[in-house]
Parts: structure tokens; C-alpha cells; sequence
């Protein structure tokens, strides 16, 4: 359970997923921003992990959009942001026993691309340097 901007991190939504958790429950104070874009910058950093992870999101705010997404970053069922009220309903656990690439391998591809465009720099360094 990523407690309130734990979500904006992608290694512990894997971390959690990886320890075989079914879906994400995310509890958050959201009442400290008071502006619209804060509240949807929050809430569209847990679809990320959702999708990253492949798996239900479910949030419950005080004051920012809560809501349960799907493994691919849908909405299933949402409140309006800045509205006192509850939300009820049924959630979904899609258990297709496969992770996603991001949940098996967390950040590889951008080390990768790291890597070989370091490579890339010491080759050029060395063809020109002659």
C-alpha cells in the first residue's frame, strides 16, 4: 500500500507488485494543494504505476480524485476532486500470472540507453582522437 505521494515513486509500486501483490491501494492527503493541477499530477502519477505494473489502482482520497484504475490506466469508477463523499463499488483483480516487462526489470532499458550512448561517446572519442 503506497500511503499518499509513495505512488509518484515507481520502484515501490514494483517492489510491491514483485512480493505478489494483486493491486495497489493507495491512501492519500491530497487537501494540502488546493489547486487542480496538483490533484491530477498526483492522480496521473498512480495510473503510471498501474500501467507500469499491470495492475488495479485503487485510491482513496480526502481531497483529490478517488478512484480505481485499471491495468491499463483506465478509470472503473471515480469521484470528482474537492467533493466530500464515499465511493462503493466492486474491483476487479485480473491475475494473468504474467508481469510486465517494467515489473520483471524495473529501469533496464533506460540504463541501457545510458549505456550505449555512453559507448557510443567513447567510440567517438577514440575514432577522432587519432
Amino acid at each position: 500500500t503506497p500511503i499518499c505521494f509513495e505512488d509518484a515513486f515507481p520502484y515501490l509500486c514494483r517492489n510491491f507488485v514483485r512480493q505478489g501483490a494483486e493491486m495497489l491501494i493507495n491512501l492519500t492527503n491530497d487537501s494540502w494543494s488546493k489547486t487542480d493541477s496538483a490533484q491530477i499530477q498526483h492522480f496521473v502519477a498512480a495510473r503510471f504505476r498501474s500501467i507500469e505494473n499491470r495492475t488495479v489502482l485503487v485510491r482513496s482520497t480526502n481531497a483529490g480524485v478517488t478512484s480505481v484504475i485499471d491495468p491499463h490506466g483506465r478509470l472503473i469508477h471515480s469521484l470528482p476532486y474537492f467533493t466530500e463523499a464515499f465511493l462503493a463499488a466492486s474491483i476487479p483483480v485480473y491475475s494473468s500470472g504474467r508481469s510486465s516487462f517494467y515489473t520483471r526489470f524495473g529501469d533496464f532499458l533506460p540504463y541501457l540507453c545510458l549505456g550505449l550512448c555512453f559507448a557510443y561517446l567513447v567510440i567517438l572519442r577514440l575514432r577522432f582522437s587519432k
